[in-house]
């Protein structure tokens, strides 16, 4: 009694959802969870996109997750969709597995890496500015974990076509013929490290906020792309790296800093290289 006191007296109950929306991205409702990215969104390509993403809730299952979502680009007038399922294998080493499907859009010759975008995140912003875009079609499987208590990883595969989507081609020569093409299909296995020594973060029954760290957080990955295979059709190898220092100045607050490099070995369409 004197705990449902306490907790409604500091109105506790109120402080813990909104932090969950805050540090998980999505607002709790019952048996479904709807996701706040999905909501609104805005780029040069699109220019407004409208939608609704919408997950179940633990409140369904603890061991897994199921959703999906769809948006409308006011400039593009063109409907997208996708979803996925997620099986929370080990909760303490965060140790689950994700199927994914989208029909979308997606910024071209974008570096990916496997940081949490939550709809507050500094990548939010700069996709304001976003004017290249191609159509995706794909599915993904990836597996992730907590193998060691500052590293975590993630291996995968990934499957679909892309489309450029403006008046550019990749000029390829077939038995002395010149083609232009302007859609392709992919296959790619990829295995990816983040490494954050002493980063310190506090867990509760809901969910985890990382305090973050006073070392710089490095990331690797590593994607192998397979020709011929299931119609795919360029054989590379890639590598991408990043590093993340955030400090912290007199009278300017926190800044963040990251440093970005990447490198493929071979020849592809401009939309699959770097921006």
């Amino acid at each position: 009694i004197f705990l449902d006191s306490l907790s409604a007296k500091m109105n506790l109950n109120a402080k813990i959802k909104v932090l969950r929306i805050l540090t998980q991205g999505y607002i709790h409702w019952g048996y479904v969870d709807f996701d706040l990215d999905k909501f609104l969104a805005a780029n040069r390509f699109e220019k407004w996109r409208f939608g609704v993403g919408i997950h179940s809730s633990e409140d369904v299952s603890k061991v897994f997750k199921i959703g999906g979502y769809t948006a409308y680009g006011t400039l593009d007038k063109t409907w997208k969709y996708g979803g996925d399922l997620q099986f929370f294998i080990h909760r303490k080493t965060q140790t689950l597995l994700e199927i994914n499907y989208k029909k979308d859009v997606e910024e071209c010759a974008a570096q990916t890496t496997f940081n949490v975008q939550k709809f507050y995140s500094n990548d939010a912003y700069r996709l304001f500015l976003v004017e290249k875009m191609n159509y995706v079609e794909d599915i993904r499987l990836r597996i992730k974990t907590r193998s060691l208590k500052y590293l975590k990883w993630e291996t995968g595969f990934n499957y679909g076509l892309k489309q450029i989507l403006d008046n550019s081609y990749f000029l390829e020569n077939v038995a002395n013929v010149s083609i232009h093409r302007s859609s392709f299909y992919s296959a790619e296995a990829m295995i990816g490290f983040r490494w954050a020594y002493k980063e310190k973060i506090i867990r509760n029954p809901f969910f985890e906020i990382s305090q973050g760290t006073n070392y710089p957080i490095l990331q690797l990955r590593y994607t192998k792309g397979f020709g011929n295979v299931l119609l795919s059709e360029f054989d590379y190898n890639r590598i991408d790296f990043q590093v993340e220092k955030k400090f912290i100045t007199n009278y300017f607050g926190k800044t963040s800093l990251v440093i970005r490099c990447g490198y493929i070995d071979k020849v592809l369409p401009w939309f699959m290289l770097y921006n």
